[in-house]
């Protein structure tokens, strides 16, 4: 238990559990919490605005997205009230959480196939962009240099792969 920072209570858990549900008992299962107010086809939409967007294009205050400024487009775009904390929730399912290894913009630019980059301020604040496979090193370069200076203040740059879970229908 020591060795892996298991306490007894949990181990006797599972022994009960496995006595009386089998090996089946102790398959890990999904946590039925309720479902999220933004529903995956809004969340797709929202993406959208996100990506290559600042706040002020959407007549909304502030040069990096927030959490505070994503609950505000969420209100404007569906008429729905969420809390910060539920869009740190939706930027996850979105694949634009600004987390990650931080990186120069020019080895971001080498980054192969399709990406999202985030230039991230020290309290968390970001813009985004799409890096598209097909495109130049350069081009990718031009871009994240781009971003940074639209960002208007000292960022750091990371680097997800771009899932299509996120992405709008034909996007």
């Amino acid at each position: 238990m020591r060795r892996y920072g298991l306490c007894r209570t949990t181990i006797y858990r599972w022994l009960r559990a496995a006595n009386h549900g089998g090996p089946k008992a102790l398959e890990p299962r999904p946590h039925r919490g309720r479902a999220p107010r933004v529903s995956a086809a809004d969340a797709a939409r929202i993406r959208s605005s996100l990506i290559d967007r600042t706040p002020r294009e959407h007549g909304l205050p502030g040069d990096l997205w927030t959490r505070r400024t994503v609950c505000a487009l969420v209100e404007r775009q569906l008429h729905v009230v969420i809390h910060p904390v539920s869009a740190s929730r939706l930027l996850g399912r979105l694949g634009l959480r600004p987390n990650g290894v931080a990186m120069p913009a020019s080895e971001a630019a080498e980054t192969r196939g399709s990406a999202l980059a985030v230039a991230v301020d020290g309290r968390g604040a970001f813009l985004c962009t799409r890096l598209e496979a097909r495109e130049s090193v350069e081009a990718r370069r031009h871009k994240l240099h781009e971003l940074v200076r639209r960002a208007g203040r000292p960022t750091s740059v990371r680097v997800h792969p771009d899932s299509p879970a996120g992405r709008a229908p034909g996007a």
